[in-house]
């Protein structure tokens, strides 16, 4: 869901550059037509990222906190990636 501020420039500029960049680096959307390789090497990325703190970035939590990782969701989300 897009946030109501979506639709002010130059915010939603921003925002839907934001977006564009997250989905062409790993999209959901499309997630069965990566192969088994890029699959495990999008999920040992996405928790390397979690795990060194880089995701979510700061900027998007700044506006979102309820987006802050505890240590203890980070070490599921490890978790849950790692198993895959």
């Amino acid at each position: 869901q897009w946030p109501w501020y979506s639709g002010i420039a130059p915010v939603s500029w921003l925002l839907a550059r934001d977006v564009r960049e997250g989905r062409a680096e790993l999209n959901f959307s499309i997630w069965n037509q990566y192969s088994a390789q890029q699959q495990a090497k999008k999920l040992k990325e996405s928790w390397e990222q979690v795990a060194e703190g880089v995701m979510p970035p700061w900027i998007y939590v700044s506006v979102h906190r309820v987006a802050r990782l505890s240590a203890e969701d980070r070490a599921l989300l490890t978790q849950w990636a790692q198993q895959r």
